[in-house]
């Protein structure tokens, strides 16, 4: 018996020195990578649709930024081995051996509220002309980055939804934004950024040459439309209402607040929230939202983000290319509008 408590107290400090000596690190960092990442990612999604669900209610919005993840690990075992020869004629050997393990994972995760100067730059300044020009050269249509942002451009406007101030689009800036796409896709029309110093500006370009008929009628159509100079081929995009030269093209942008709250006025709410005044009625103008968000008070079978509030699950179907792709574009105007300050210590940690 002896002999084998040996053999067995061996094999398990063996086991326990093994442990002891492999690294658990390397081993964490592709899971850990994967899941921190994704819950990231579906909790901004579902921040995102409830702040948009919190303006169609008249409520603020507010945003609370993951700005570290640390995982901290420890793992540590011990073995123990007592054992003694007896003496007497009744009194045999004795031992015993203990074996522990301990694995802990405590994960550091910091929350910082955007707030105060940081807020207001991120939600209220209106986008930068050359940033939105670029994701259309990037690939983004440029139907759903034009009806998205730009509040007019060389004078026709886009709709307003809010309820202090509605009104539809003019005919003409649905003809524009069509005319665009379908010019930008058969090489009718492209943009380009240049860097003078620290002032980058845009120009579009409206290409003369190597255009079937049908493309020189219809950028013929795009001059009009926004009272462009015949046979100028290059103009510089500038911010405001109206042009002030035969070679400017006037545009104005919103901010991001102004677009989570366009889209926000085309959400459909239950009938009785707007009966108890809780909110005012949805907008309906000549063109459907680009983005559909549905509710009901049951959780919904096939989200792809949900957020509930006032006891109505509030959600864009999975099955909605369109709207997915529409929210993905509000995700990334959310990141170009961050101005993250400096220097700025974390406001919560949860460990």
């Amino acid at each position: 018996m002896f002999d084998r408590l040996i053999a067995r107290a061996g094999l398990s400090l063996a086991t326990v020195a093994l442990l002891g000596c492999e690294s658990v690190g390397p081993r964490t960092v592709q899971p850990d990578q994967f899941h921190y990442g994704n819950a990231i990612q579906v909790a901004a999604s579902e921040q995102l649709l409830q702040n948009m669900v919190r303006l169609r209610y008249h409520d603020p919005p507010v945003f609370l930024a993951v700005s570290s993840v640390i995982s901290q690990y420890r793992a540590s075992a011990n073995a123990s081995l007592r054992a003694g020869i007896g003496t007497g004629v009744a009194e045999g050997d004795t031992g015993s051996v203990g074996v522990g393990a301990i694995w802990v994972d405590r994960p550091t995760i910091t929350y910082t509220p955007v707030r105060g100067r940081e807020f207001a730059k991120t939600l209220l300044t209106p986008l930068p002309i050359e940033s939105i020009f670029e994701l259309i050269r990037s690939g983004w249509p440029a139907d759903l980055v034009v009806r998205l942002v730009f509040v007019s451009i060389n004078g026709t406007t886009n709709e307003v939804t809010r309820p202090s101030r509605r009104q539809d689009a003019d005919t003409d800036f649905w003809e524009v934004i069509d005319l665009w796409r379908r010019l930008r896709d058969h090489g009718g029309i492209t943009t380009r950024v240049l860097q003078t110093g620290n002032d980058p500006h845009v120009q579009l370009i409206l290409p003369s040459r190597n255009l079937t008929p049908q493309v020189t009628t219809e950028q013929a159509r795009f001059r009009t439309l926004l009272g462009l100079e015949p046979g100028r081929d290059t103009f510089r995009v500038v911010r405001g209402l109206v042009p002030e030269a035969p070679d400017e093209i006037a545009v104005m942008t919103r901010s991001l607040r102004d677009i989570m709250e366009s889209l926000a006025w085309r959400i459909h709410v239950p009938e009785e929230h707007v009966a108890q005044g809780r909110t005012a009625e949805t907008f309906e103008g000549s063109a459907p939202s680009p983005l559909t968000v549905h509710h009901s008070r049951e959780r919904p079978e096939f989200a792809s983000v949900a957020a509930r509030n006032r006891g109505e699950w509030f959600f864009i179907d999975d099955r909605d290319r369109a709207s997915k792709r529409s929210f993905g574009f509000l995700h990334l105007l959310l990141s170009l509008a961050e101005t993250p300050e400096p220097g700025r210590g974390p406001i919560l940690t949860i460990d």
